[in-house]
């Protein structure tokens, strides 16, 4: 699985999707979060219905960098599958890998470490 190297932010607005900005994560040992930023875009900023997505983002133009001992900003942290949320999705994940698996592995009941075991009959 490639880990994205940015991200678009989009506000779900009445007149449909408007571009908020883009957030770039930043990873330490391939795969662990180390750091993020954030750039609003030109149009948000300039839109008289913008406002600071999070306390830790003003609302201003450039990019905002996290302090040093957080990863990611509160509006986006508050977004994420918190651990039993992240659990599930590895199990999803791993549940739709399976599925490459021979049909026999699945039969008899093959499944990650702490996900619900599939059976035959679902």
């Amino acid at each position: 699985m490639t880990l994205p190297d940015e991200v678009d932010v989009y506000l779900d607005a009445p007149g449909g999707p408007e571009l908020v900005g883009n957030l770039r994560p930043s990873y330490t040992g391939g795969r662990s979060l180390a750091s993020a930023s954030f750039q609003y875009s030109r149009a948000y900023l300039d839109s008289a219905r913008a406002y600071a997505v999070s306390p830790d983002l003003p609302l201003a133009p450039g990019r905002t960098f996290t302090q040093e001992n957080t990863t990611i900003f509160g509006a986006f942290a508050d977004a994420s599958p918190d651990e039993w949320g992240q659990k599930t999705l590895h199990c999803l994940v791993a549940s739709e890998r399976s599925t490459t698996f021979s049909e026999s592995r699945t039969s008899r009941g093959w499944a990650p470490s702490g996900c619900a075991r599939r059976t035959a009959n679902g």
